[in-house]
């Protein structure tokens, strides 16, 4: 099959319109830079849907500065590439004007988004939030394909079609890893040689919370000690969050269980990975 690009919402709107009747349409949101994370969101779009979009826009509104927006990959035609790979039917990429060509209006977010990614990236969520309504205004998809490893994300945006778009059923994908367990991600690119051998440290940290977890230890602040200790050992990082979670909710974990989710922020090389894992026996 071959994948068709549009970078008009209009003739991609008019596209999609004339594939609705008894279709379930699968969405994948991304800003691009496509790696092995995206493709395992594709190819289980492509197994559960019969029509898998996916749409390429770097959000301007959750960067928090414009260096980082600058230097953000675009990279659209080995991303269009990847995606005829794995089966999608249409990449959407629109321009900020074509995609708000009445201006962005911002939306407002609730209180799971004021921790962690929130605190530290004033706007993100917001910005998030306000493009990913935009998407599905046009997509209305009946699937919507979100990667764990984005933890609040996916808690934000679930807050928001809750309200919004409650006919779309996000599907949250397991987080996908290079061979020596840090999380795949567009940013580990820009982490040097030495960074990029130190960073599989923080998934370590992760495994060996869960791991004390199963030997019988429940209390979080034990946990999170641990693991902080065992972060100390790279070089030049800075630890900016951890903490356990209740379950896929925001909420502090008062005691650890069965299905709770260690999350965790770290700047290696000046370079912001985040990663989490869930409490769950073998």
């Amino acid at each position: 099959m071959t994948t068709t690009l549009f970078t008009d919402t209009q003739q991609f709107a008019d596209w999609l319109a004339t594939k609705r009747d008894s279709t379930i349409v699968g969405f994948v949101p991304t800003m691009g830079a496509l790696h092995e994370g995206h493709g395992s969101l594709f190819e289980l779009a492509r197994s559960q849907c019969d029509l898998v979009v996916a749409s390429i826009y770097v959000n301007n509104l959750q960067f928090n500065s414009s260096s980082d927006y600058d230097r953000y990959p675009r990279t659209l035609d080995e991303d269009v590439a990847m995606c005829q790979s794995r089966s999608v039917d249409a990449v959407w990429a629109p321009s900020q004007l074509d995609l708000f060509p009445d201006g962005q209006q911002l939306l407002t977010t609730g209180e799971n988004a004021l921790e962690y990614e929130g605190r530290d990236r004033p706007g993100h969520f917001v910005g998030v939030a306000t493009v990913v309504d935009r998407l599905l205004s046009i997509v209305a998809p009946d699937r919507m394909y979100l990667g764990a490893k984005d933890h609040q994300q996916i808690s934000v945006i679930t807050s928001m079609c809750g309200q919004l778009h409650q006919y779309v059923n996000i599907v949250r994908c397991p987080t996908i890893r290079e061979h020596d367990g840090l999380a795949i991600s567009s940013r580990n690119r820009f982490l040097t040689q030495r960074g990029r051998s130190q960073a599989p440290i923080i998934s370590l940290a992760l495994q060996h919370m869960i791991e004390t977890w199963r030997a019988g230890e429940t209390e979080p602040t034990i946990l999170i000690a641990q693991a902080t200790s065992e972060l100390q050992n790279i070089k030049g990082a800075t630890v900016h969050y951890i903490a356990v979670l209740d379950g896929n909710e925001m909420q502090l974990s008062m005691s650890v269980k069965q299905g709770d989710t260690a999350i965790i922020a770290v700047s290696i090389d000046n370079v912001r990975l985040i990663d989490n894992m869930q409490f769950v026996n073998v």
